[in-house]
């Protein structure tokens, strides 16, 4: 999606980028000089890896360590893109942080008819009990 961000961004057909930014970012077709855009860009992403909850399965949590990594290993290519990129990419991934953390509020999710998340502990029980009912006798 960055890269398609980015195309559009340098094709010029969109009317306003050269001024239209904010604060320090007014030419939004350059490449953030201070590089706090694409360190923003990659912390978020990073954190959105990081606090997304662990899977009962091994192989997910293994992918899931090795997929946080990439945005701070490609961190010096990311700071090419075009400072509209980072607007993009900074709202999107702010939004997502908010939802995963709304979304894990208890009274929320009861407003919103959503079942509850079971904790580590009911899962780790569950499946103990599973063990004992399916133990042979």
């Amino acid at each position: 999606m960055a890269y398609s961000c980015r195309d559009l961004i340098r094709s010029g057909s969109v009317a306003g980028l050269e001024t239209g930014g904010l604060g320090m970012y007014r030419n939004l077709l350059e490449a953030d000089p201070t590089f706090l855009l694409p360190a923003l860009a990659v912390g978020s992403t990073y954190l959105n890896f990081e606090l997304m909850g662990h899977s009962k399965i091994k192989a997910f949590d293994w992918l899931k360590t090795k997929i946080q990594y990439i945005p701070l290993l490609s961190f010096p290519f990311i700071c090419q893109l075009p400072q509209g990129v980072f607007f993009y990419w900074l709202a999107s991934s702010w939004f997502s942080l908010a939802q995963s953390r709304l979304l894990k509020v208890p009274a929320l999710r009861a407003t919103l008819g959503l079942k509850e998340i079971p904790s580590a502990a009911a899962t780790l029980s569950k499946t103990l009990q599973d063990a004992v009912t399916k133990a042979p006798k």
